[in-house]
């Protein structure tokens, strides 16, 4: 189901990761983002850069530090567009 929605979606800005991908690719950024006023805005921004929609094969969270930071990070997503 997810290949078809995907395929079907007329976005060039699109991708389609697996969410452990997606979370250390978030962690590694966030290191390089240490020292910024508003670390995951700051992310927010650069991923809404990259893409319009984001699809994540097997969706699952399991860490409670990684379950704050995808709600801070997810809200700032939508509110760039994302």
């Amino acid at each position: 189901l997810m290949d078809c929605f995907y395929g079907a979606v007329p976005l060039k800005r699109k991708t389609r990761l697996h969410f452990h991908e997606f979370m250390r690719e978030v962690h590694r950024e966030l290191q390089d983002l240490q020292g910024t006023v508003n670390p995951l805005d700051e992310l927010a921004k650069r991923i809404a850069k990259r893409y319009r929609l984001i699809c994540f094969d097997e969706f699952h969270v399991a860490d409670i530090t990684d379950a704050m930071i995808l709600h801070r990070l997810l809200t700032a997503l939508f509110d760039n567009g994302v």
